[in-house]
């Protein structure tokens, strides 16, 4: 009856807090109010309202590169964006993921899929210069065009989920946000999976082979699909910050593959075979379970400091 009495479109007016929406979550959103439900507890929709009405095609007024030039001057566009050179060299590396975003999408290979992610991906590289175009945001921003359909809602989602919700510099050219990522869920595997954590040390395989992606792509290339919108549909509207939903989708993942792992001894093995298992992880139901109960007891302060920590080590690493 909680999802019956629920319209089918959502506007701010209507908007229950996320906190309510739990039992939704966890059960999984309808499909029909994903979109809405994603767009608007996000922030994608609040930040779209507080750039005004037309940031986002102001972002592509060259045509992004498809041709006409607008009304803008190339001295104009350098003033605004960065330099030609490297707006060209940022293009160029989007031309070549584009093509081989989630191509086990067939929608994906569609050219107007395609020209629509070129945009979104261009737009946000004009939109923050300092972090311009890592590679991985194409799976992120496909993943969004998939289920949003359009091109400036998937835009304003990447903006929040980049800019309120994930840690800093996560996507930046050091990517120092997701080293922390990476450090803070050995710290938490430590404390959660002590015999795994020790497995793993004995073999001398570093988590980050393995999670790295899973934290550059949110999931979306570890997992499949109906179990990947289960987990978005955490990030997205109970995730902020999204960091602590990454970490229990990340441990919930690694305790259903325990088993396996405790009995192989080949670090190669683990990254060679892992990610194929998981693409067929399935029970969804388990997993949203389990990350809701893995890091029980353990409070959001005592996250945060261990990503302080995290950090301070990185730093100390690299001096």
């Amino acid at each position: 009856s909680f999802v019956l009495g629920l319209p089918q479109t959502v506007s701010e007016r209507c908007c229950p807090p996320a906190r309510a929406l739990k039992p939704l979550i966890l059960a999984g959103l309808p499909a029909s109010l994903r979109p809405s439900f994603w767009f608007m507890y996000s922030g994608g929709a609040a930040r779209r309202d507080a750039a005004g009405q037309g940031y986002y095609e102001g972002l592509l007024a060259d045509g992004g590169g498809f041709g006409a030039q607008g009304e803008r001057s190339e001295a104009e566009m350098e003033a605004v964006w960065g330099d030609m050179e490297t707006q060209q060299d940022t293009l160029r590396v989007i031309d070549k993921d584009v093509p081989r975003t989630l191509t086990s999408n067939r929608r994906m290979l569609c050219p107007s899929m395609q020209s629509m992610l070129r945009r979104v991906l261009l737009a946000y590289s004009r939109h923050n210069p300092s972090v311009g175009y890592c590679q991985s945001l194409n799976v992120v921003a496909g993943m969004l065009l998939l289920v949003l359909g359009g091109e400036e809602p998937a835009f304003w989602i990447l903006v929040a989920l980049l800019e309120e919700r994930a840690l800093p510099r996560t996507y930046a050219p050091d990517l120092m946000g997701t080293r922390q990522h990476n450090h803070t869920l050995t710290l938490l595997l430590k404390k959660v999976s002590p015999s795994l954590a020790a497995h793993l040390d004995e073999m001398g395989m570093d988590l980050e082979m393995l999670s790295t992606p899973w934290f550059l792509c949110m999931f979306t290339n570890a997992l499949p699909p109906p179990t990947l919108l289960r987990v978005w549909d955490l990030i997205l509207v109970q995730g902020k910050p999204i960091s602590k939903t990454l970490y229990k989708v990340a441990l919930a993942l690694l305790a259903a593959a325990e088993p396996w792992i405790m009995q192989t001894h080949d670090p190669t093995e683990i990254t060679a075979k892992l990610p194929n298992v998981l693409l067929h992880y399935y029970d969804r139901d388990q997993l949203i379970k389990h990350s809701q109960v893995v890091l029980k007891g353990l409070k959001s302060s005592y996250i945060e400091n261990l990503q302080e920590n995290a950090l301070d080590f990185i730093r100390r690493k690299n001096t």
